[in-house]
Parts: structure tokens; sequence; C-alpha cells
């Protein structure tokens, strides 16, 4: 799994999201901000209590948040 694009500008656009994630995994607005840089999205985003918060701040269903990585052969 890994995050969407709408779900990404959510995050970077509202404070509360940013202040929540980063209480909730202990961690700076800088280190948030490498783990929206990476590609793919640093994967403790797609944790269920991060897309809680991501949902209960931003408005968007899980389907709008995460989105399934096409497995390469």
């Amino acid at each position: 799994m890994t995050i969407s694009k709408k779900a990404i500008e959510a995050i970077k656009g509202n404070n509360r999201i940013l202040a929540r994630l980063m209480l909730k995994f202990d961690k700076s607005s800088q280190t948030l901000a490498l783990w929206l840089g990476k590609t793919p999205v640093d994967v403790r985003l797609t944790t269920p209590d991060a897309v809680k918060i991501i949902s209960e701040e931003s408005g968007l269903t899980e389907g709008q948040i995460l989105l399934r990585e096409k497995e390469t052969v």
C-alpha cells in the first residue's frame, strides 16, 4: 500500500494533520516532510492510526487515502 497524491497534498496543506502525525509518531515536522518526499512515501503514513488521523482531519475516505501498489514481477 502507498498513500495517494491527494492525501499527501491534504497533509501538507493542513497543520492539524501534521501536528497530530508528529505527536503520534513522536517525530519533527522535518521528519514528516522527509517521509512525504520519499518515493514511495514512508510506510508509517499508511498505518491504520495515520490513515485515521488523515481521514478525520481531511474528510478523505480510506479509499481516497490509500492506493494499492502494482506488483512487479
